[in-house]
């Protein structure tokens, strides 16, 4: 059983597929957010730019035009659905 416990230790991990977001500059999404009472948010935008992936900020963004803000905001994969590309 050590033997077995060791060998799995020394073992290569298994590393998933590389997954990629496919969100892309001009496509419609629709923006899952929380207001201050902890409400689900949903809000209508169009991809401004192209995923920004730099170590800086570790976690894949991009760039949304939030139609009824008005405003551009940067988004996280988890707040957005991909309504048509």
């Amino acid at each position: 059983m050590i033997k077995n416990f060791r060998d799995s230790l020394s073992a290569k991990p298994t590393i998933r597929p590389y997954i990629k977001w496919a969100a892309q500059k001009g496509d419609l999404v629709k923006v899952i957010t929380t207001n201050s009472a902890g409400q689900l948010e949903y809000n209508y935008g169009i991809i401004m730019g192209p995923v920004k992936t730099d170590q800086e900020s570790m976690f894949p963004f991009v760039s949304v035009y939030v139609f009824d803000l008005a405003m551009v905001q940067n988004h996280y994969p988890h707040s957005l659905e991909i309504i048509s590309s």
